[in-house]
């Protein structure tokens, strides 16, 4: 009898949220057939183009971005703030052609989600957070640009070695962090959608997902400022130039003038002419001449003239 009495209650997870999305897992892969057909309304030519686009694209980004890192990582001339930002999208897009794109690579050929739940999961939490990480990045890179052009005086202090690591871990700390609700079904979770023929976010038993909330944070938030800030530094670059033309112009005048006033200087003045109309005396160098001239008595030029001893 006493086997048939009730044992105690097992009692309750720690994480309830956690385990209810497990739970959920295991469920989902009885419900969920991922062998269904998808993309009812696309041709298989298309869907074929589509595989192999993704498979040319793995095939140079993988090499593309491993060349990348590697260059920027062994060459020192380039180890600046910049160059750590470019390896860090570097790795991103590494990542995502890696991973992401075989699998949409498969999907595409096979018309259906052929790699299980786990995956399915993966697949997404891999592409939304790895685009966020990119958005991030390249944000970064502008805010470092908008900083060595509009703020030169603050920008050593900022972009040092120390603050550079923190920079590029909470692009990754951020970029997931914002898919942990998702990841454990409290505000949507991860499966397949057959409308789009992908596994992507879903809504949960509320009618709840964060699609809106993460294109707000990881997308219109970030391009936004990315936008702001080449504007900025678009309007300080084209003031920049207006004024140093416009010195250009003023130099060139003050040269111009100066120029002006030595030529008004070094010009000689003009000859007196006699009162008849004939032409000006002529000087001479020679003292005889010069005495001469310089006495009214113009007899003594003359003969000088006559004589062949100067030159007129």
């Amino acid at each position: 009898t006493m086997d048939l009495l009730p044992g105690p209650e097992p009692p309750t997870p720690a994480y309830p949220i956690i385990f209810s999305r497990f739970a959920f897992n295991v469920g989902n892969d009885t419900e969920v057939n991922y062998t269904d057909s998808l993309f009812p309304n696309y041709s298989d030519s298309l869907l074929k183009f589509a595989s192999i686009m993704c498979i040319i694209f793995a095939l140079i980004g993988i090499p593309g971005n491993l060349i990348t890192i590697i260059a920027l990582a062994r060459c020192k001339k380039v180890r600046n703030a910049t160059a750590l930002f470019v390896i860090n999208l570097s790795c991103s897009d590494l990542l995502f052609c890696c991973f992401n794109l075989p699998l949409a690579a498969s999907t595409f050929w096979n018309r259906a989600w052929t790699h299980g739940d786990v995956l399915c999961e993966l697949f997404p939490l891999a592409r939304y957070g790895l685009l966020a990480v990119s958005l991030f990045t390249i944000l970064a890179i502008t805010i470092n640009r908008y900083v060595m052009i509009v703020h030169p005086r603050i920008y050593p202090r900022i972009y040092r070695r120390k603050y550079l690591a923190l920079m590029i871990t909470l692009t990754w700390i951020l970029s997931f962090t914002a898919l942990i609700p998702t990841w454990i079904g409290a505000w949507g979770y991860f499966g397949l959608d057959k409308t789009i023929g992908s596994c992507s976010i879903m809504k949960d038993a509320n009618g709840h997902s964060p699609k809106e909330f993460l294109f707000i944070v990881a997308f219109a938030l970030p391009c936004l400022f990315i936008v702001l800030c080449y504007a900025r530094i678009f309007y300080i670059v084209r003031m920049a130039a207006v004024q140093s033309h416009g010195g250009m112009d003023a130099r060139k005048d003050s040269v111009r003038s100066r120029g002006s006033r030595r030529r008004r200087s070094q010009r000689k003045p003009p000859e007196p002419k006699q009162p008849n109309g004939e032409e000006p005396f002529v000087k001479f160098d020679n003292p005889e001449i010069r005495f001469m001239d310089s006495t009214s008595i113009g007899s003594g030029i003359q003969e000088v003239v006559e004589n062949g001893q100067v030159p007129v």
